[in-house]
Parts: structure tokens; sequence; C-alpha cells
């Protein structure tokens, strides 16, 4: 990896130049569930001036990603030109929720998401595992 960018915005995590190294499913399995994991693709890993490695996770269907670390603890990529950080609640419906307006969902994904969200809400409010 290489230095991190000293060009983005303040409000933003700069990250190094991903890395496409060994794909990890851990955190994405962890945050939504074997059923909802199906249909992503791991696409790289940065590192984050303060110190997260953070996975991007790529959906086929909605083409959005959602950005993990192992802690998962979930970024956006904001327009300023780094990494933000998000509830983990909100990034997985923001990343998942299209798929039903652009369809491929089959009858058991809308449930399963929905497991996913509420999980992430549970582990936001100290309340999950």
């Amino acid at each position: 990896m290489t230095d991190i960018d000293a060009t983005v915005h303040p409000c933003c995590s700069a990250g190094t130049r991903p890395d496409a190294g060994e794909p990890e499913w851990e955190p994405l399995l962890a945050a939504v569930g074997d059923h909802v994991a199906g249909p992503f693709m791991w696409m790289y890993r940065t590192v984050l001036e303060h110190g997260p490695v953070v996975h991007a996770y790529k959906h086929v269907h909605t083409r959005r990603y959602l950005f993990l670390t192992a802690e998962l603890d979930a970024f956006r990529y904001s327009a300023c030109g780094g990494y933000s950080p998000a509830r983990l609640d909100e990034a997985i419906e923001e990343v998942l929720c299209p798929w039903f307006l652009l369809g491929g969902m089959e009858p058991e994904d809308g449930p399963a998401i929905r497991e996913a969200v509420d999980r992430a809400a549970a582990l936001r409010d100290g309340r999950g595992t």
C-alpha cells in the first residue's frame, strides 16, 4: 500500500491506495449474514489515516458499496474524497434497499435484509452480539 492521500478534505479520513490482496469475508458475514452476503463481491481493502483497515464490498445488483472494518464500523466514501463514518444499519439499508426497486430479489431476500438491518441496529444500541 502507498502513503495516505493528503488532498482529502478534513471532514473525511484519507485511505491508502486500495489493495486488492486476498478477500476477507468475515466483516461482511458478521454484518449481514450468510444469505445476504451472497450477492456481494469483495473489491479491495484500504487503511485509513487513523488506523482501521476498511474492506470494500460491492453488491452485484445495486452496484453500491458497503465499507466495513473487522470491528463492524461502517464508512461511506464521501464526495470530499475520503471515508466518513456511517451507522452500520443505515449503510446496509443504503446498499441493499435499492435491490427491491431494481429487481432480482427472491422472496426470502426481503426478510433477510430486514434481519441484517435490525441486527446492526441492535449492535449499535448495545443489544446484540
